[in-house]
């Protein structure tokens, strides 16, 4: 794994690695809430507006506040995205019992990952409005080799 902090430069790179999904440290016992206001540095409020949608492990989150994070978790947060399956990922969507039918069978969860950690990905207007916010918590990035 390779540190990745605020010093660190490459705006483009940075989206794509935010997108591909960087490892973030997670505290213990911490919700799925708790971690977007630590990383993003949002209000509740702002949360609320800004990340529309939030999927753990393959599944939509309706209750972040409820849900907390665990080694190997996938989190992916993403602002409000244009159409039907926008519309039924989005959280507590009122059409939101349709969801079943694009839902994933694997649980989503790496097994493989360093313990403490998470993978954030990020998407449309999270990524736009707060990849810096990510870069200045700072993440990790898995090296391949080559």
């Amino acid at each position: 794994m390779k540190y990745i902090g605020k010093n660190e430069s490459g705006s483009l790179i940075l989206t794509m690695e935010l997108q591909k999904g960087v490892l973030v440290p997670f505290l213990e016992e911490e919700t799925v809430t708790a971690f977007i206001l630590r990383v993003l540095n949002l209000s509740k409020d702002q949360m609320e507006k800004e990340v529309q949608t939030l999927i753990l492990n393959n599944g939509c989150v309706d209750e972040p506040e409820a849900r907390v994070l665990a080694s190997g978790d996938t989190l992916v947060l993403s602002g409000a995205m244009p159409g039907l399956v926008g519309a039924m990922l989005r959280s507590n969507s009122p059409i939101k019992a349709m969801r079943n039918t694009i839902s994933e069978a694997s649980s989503g969860r790496d097994e493989t990952m360093a313990e403490g950690f998470i993978r954030l990905k990020l998407f449309n207007t999270v990524l736009t409005d707060h990849k810096e916010d990510v870069l200045r918590c700072g993440f990790y990035i898995e090296e391949t080799e080559g």
